[in-house]
C-alpha cells in the first residue's frame, strides 16, 4: 500500500481517483463537461511512490496539463492558489476586537475541543457566515469574536477609562460562556451581529414579532420581516379575516418564461404597468420588492381593485438568477 504524505505531516492510503476527479472537475468548469477519458488517462500518467505529498502530485497534474491543455492548467493553478489563501487564512483570525485582546484571544482554538459533529455541523449550516474574500467561512472562533463585539458595542455609555474597562472584562467573560458552549447570544444575533447585514437590516436581529393583517398590505410586513430573518405569527381569526376585501374569480393569471437580465441592468424596485385590461407586475431583486409585488398582486385581485383588468402578467427577468451568491446575508 503505497502512503501519501498531506500537509500537516500526517499520511493516507493512495487514492488515484482523487486526482481523476480534481482533473474531471477542471475540465467540468472550462468547457462544461469532465471529459472523464482524459482525466483518467492523466491520472494514471501522475508518478506515485511511497510518501509522495499533495504538493508534489498537484505539480505533476499542473504540468501535464499544461502540455495538451492550457485554458485547464490556468484554472487549475488559479484554483490551487485560491486554496492555498484559504489555508493560510485560517490560520489567523480574520476579525479584529475593539474589547478582546490578541493575547486573550490566543488562548482559544478556531472550535473547542468538545464541540462534537452535530453541533459543528448545527453551526457551520446556520451560523457560520461567509467570508467572501477569503473563499472560507468563519471559523467558531471568529463567529464569537464578530458577535460578541457587536453585543459589548451597544453598550450606551460614553467610552470613559472605567466604562471601557468594565465593557473589556464583560466582553471576555460572555467569549468564553459562548465559546465554550454554556452560554450564547440569540441565534440571530450569533449569525449577523456585527456584519452588514445587521447594519443594512437591523429588524435581522429580532426574534419574533406579530402582524394582525387586517388590511393589505399587512402582507408586505409580514413577508419583509420573514425574509430579513425575523420569526413573524400572525392572527387569522375571523373577526381579524372579515375586515380584509374578497377577491375576484375573472382575472386570468400569466407568468412570462424565465429569462433574467444582465446584472447592471437588474432593478430592485418592482414596477407595475396597466392598460387595456391588462396589468403587468416587473417583481424588482430586493426585500422591498418582492413585498410591494405580493401586495399590489392581491390588490388587483380583490373587489376593490380597477374592474377593467382582466388579466395579471407576471414578470421575474429582474430576479437574480439560482445560485447567485448572497453577499450581504451569505448563502445564495
Amino acid at each position: 500500500m503505497i502512503l501519501v504524505t498531506k500537509r500537516d505531516g500526517r499520511t493516507q492510503p493512495f487514492d488515484r481517483s482523487k486526482i481523476d476527479n480534481v482533473i474531471k472537475q477542471a475540465f467540468k468548469n472550462i468547457y462544461g463537461e469532465e471529459k472523464p477519458e482524459i482525466a483518467a488517462d492523466l491520472a494514471e500518467l501522475v508518478n506515485i511512490y511511497n510518501g509522495i505529498t499533495i504538493e508534489e502530485i498537484q505539480d505533476q497534474v499542473q504540468l501535464l496539463l499544461m502540455k495538451d491543455h492550457p485554458a485547464v492548467a490556468e484554472h487549475f493553478i488559479l484554483y490551487r492558489e485560491k486554496r492555498r489563501i484559504r489555508r493560510e487564512s485560517i490560520k489567523k483570525v480574520h476579525y479584529s476586537s475593539e474589547y478582546l485582546t490578541k493575547d486573550f484571544l490566543a488562548k482559544y482554538d478556531d472550535y473547542p475541543a468538545h464541540m462534537n459533529a452535530v453541533s459543528k455541523f448545527t453551526y457551520l449550516r446556520t451560523y457560520s457566515r461567509d467570508i467572501v474574500e477569503l473563499g472560507r467561512r468563519e471559523t467558531y472562533k471568529e463567529t464569537c469574536i464578530r458577535s460578541v463585539d457587536h453585543n459589548i458595542s451597544m453598550d450606551t455609555r460614553p467610552r470613559t477609562k472605567e466604562v471601557i474597562k468594565e465593557l473589556k472584562e464583560e466582553a471576555e467573560k460572555l467569549f468564553d460562556l459562548q465559546f465554550n458552549l454554556r452560554g450564547f447570544l440569540s441565534g440571530r444575533a450569533l449569525f449577523t451581529g456585527g456584519s452588514s447585514a445587521a447594519e443594512k437590516y437591523p429588524l435581522s436581529l429580532f426574534n419574533c414579532s406579530f402582524v394582525e393583517p387586517n388590511k393589505l398590505q399587512d402582507f408586505y410586513d409580514v413577508l419583509y420581516l420573514l425574509s430579513v430573518g425575523a420569526g413573524v405569527g400572525y392572527r387569522i381569526t375571523w373577526d381579524v379575516v372579515e375586515k380584509l376585501p374578497r377577491f375576484r374569480k375573472d382575472v386570468k393569471l400569466e407568468i412570462m418564461p424565465y429569462s433574467p437580465v444582465p446584472k447592471t441592468m437588474r432593478k430592485e424596485k418592482t414596477q407595475i404597468l396597466k392598460g387595456a385590461g391588462l396589468a403587468m407586475i416587473n417583481v424588482g431583486d430586493s426585500r422591498d420588492g418582492w413585498g410591494k409585488a405580493v401586495v399590489e398582486f392581491l390588490e388587483l385581485l380583490s373587489v376593490d381593485s380597477d374592474p377593467t383588468i382582466k388579466k395579471i402578467r407576471l414578470i421575474f427577468n429582474n430576479i437574480r438568477p439560482s445560485g447567485t451568491p448572497l453577499k450581504t446575508f451569505g448563502g445564495k
